[in-house]
């Protein structure tokens, strides 16, 4: 018994700190931006960014004619005699087709598509964020309700004790009332593990040390309910087309297709300009000479390589093609669904309102009743039970109807509004 007090006492002290958090603690939108500024998936996907910008100033730099110098010693032997040759010449070797053909354009095709594909990863990152932010103000407030609960129980304990000692009520009542009350007891061991469990997977996504100390603020979803209430499914489908991850693929697809014009580009003559100067010392000839030259490399048959590889450009963008409808219907199904999820939601709220309004009324009359000896234990106890339960669904319903909306915003790509409409005040 001692043991379990014990437990108890270091469940509530844990439970008062986490509410009671400090004025620097962090909001949902702290939450999201500090995840989104320590995840290496961003930091990696970021660099590629980088890396696709750099591959559309090489292809640029290919406009132009490479310069090259290129030098040459000759020894010959003859019969009679032999000689030496050196020389010198510098060529400028130029592919027109990259020129003419535009490639850095289809390059930025793939810039933008990463730059896409970053945005695409920062909504995974802040969904995945907010679904444990979420889950973790869940469970405190679930923890608060078996709180209130237990001082319920306690207080009608004290009642029971009091009835039985003036020898107006039996031991019995007592007895269930404590088992109630261990009960309850039981249920906040659990759910302190469970809190603590999601404040380390938090701390993990976060960058932290899973057993450093995560200071978050009290949700209030009233009000961000009130923020992000908006507007019906009908407006929110065609947003669905600006959604990062479909305009990733988009611009896969489209760089898959513009990439025949690299096909196209090698098909071009290669144009190679050059001019130097000989040392000649054969002794026959008539002396050193300097030389210009202009030889052009016409590609004239490749065993149809280059039809080849634009029929593998071809299929390779028809299969991105049907990622996007297949990605876009998802979405669609997605949003269909958070929209009937929605909608059950804000119907149940209302009437959950209702139904502890009168468990409230049950539990006064049982309470009163049991005082004046017209009801007995039991009924004050199911009562009880019966409002923790109404207001522990109601509180999970508001809490779901924040993540469905939240989760709705990040599907239409608009996690802008959610960062700017936790700063307001």
């Amino acid at each position: 018994m001692i043991l379990r007090l014990r437990t108890l006492f270091w469940i509530l002290v844990g439970a008062l700190a986490l509410q009671a958090a400090p004025a620097d603690s962090l909001g949902l939108v702290d939450v999201v931006e500090l995840a989104l500024q320590r995840s290496w998936r961003l930091k990696g996907d970021s660099a590629l960014v980088g890396a696709e910008e750099k591959a559309v100033q090489a292809q640029r730099s290919r406009f132009y004619p490479r310069v090259s110098l290129q030098g040459h010693h000759f020894q010959f032997f003859y019969n009679q005699y032999n000689y030496k040759e050196q020389g010198a010449e510098l060529v400028l070797d130029w592919l027109p087709g990259n020129w003419f053909m535009r490639l850095d354009q289809v390059q930025q095709r793939a810039v933008s598509a990463q730059q896409k594909s970053v945005q695409a990863a920062r909504l995974e990152v802040a969904g995945r964020t907010i679904g444990l932010y979420m889950a973790l103000q869940t469970a405190w407030l679930e923890l608060n309700q078996l709180q209130v609960r237990q001082e319920m129980l306690r207080q009608h304990l004290e009642i029971n004790r009091g009835l039985w000692q003036a020898g107006v009520r039996t031991e019995l009542d007592v007895i269930q009332t404590r088992q109630a009350l261990q009960q309850v007891v039981e249920a906040l061991i659990l759910q302190q593990g469970r809190v603590s469990a999601l404040t380390r997977q938090l701390a993990l996504q976060l960058g932290r040390a899973p057993d450093q100390p995560l200071p978050l603020a009290k949700l209030d979803p009233a009000r961000w309910i009130r923020l992000l209430h908006g507007d019906s499914l009908p407006a929110r489908r065609p947003r669905l087309a600006g959604h990062p991850q479909l305009q990733a693929l988009k611009f896969q697809e489209e760089f898959l297709r513009l990439s025949k014009k690299k096909v196209n580009a090698s098909l071009w003559p290669q144009l190679q300009l050059g001019t130097g100067y000989v040392i000649d010392r054969d002794p026959t000839g008539s002396g050193n000479y300097a030389i210009a030259a202009l030889q052009f490399q016409l590609p004239l048959f490749q065993w149809g390589a280059s039809r080849l590889k634009k029929q593998e450009l071809e299929a390779r963008a028809r299969a991105v093609g049907w990622q996007y409808r297949q990605t876009e219907r998802q979405f669609q199904q997605q949003l269909q669904h958070l929209a009937e999820q929605q909608d059950a939601l804000n119907n149940a709220l209302k009437a959950q309102g209702e139904e502890i309004r009168l468990a409230e009324q049950a539990l006064e009359l049982a309470q009163a009743n049991y005082r004046s000896g017209l009801s007995t234990n039991l009924d004050v106890l199911f009562a009880q039970q019966k409002l923790f339960e109404s207001r522990l669904r109601l509180a999970r319903t508001r809490m779901a109807l924040l993540e469905n909306l939240l989760q709705t915003r990040l599907l239409t790509g608009n996690l802008k509004t959610i960062l700017t409409a936790g700063a307001r005040p």
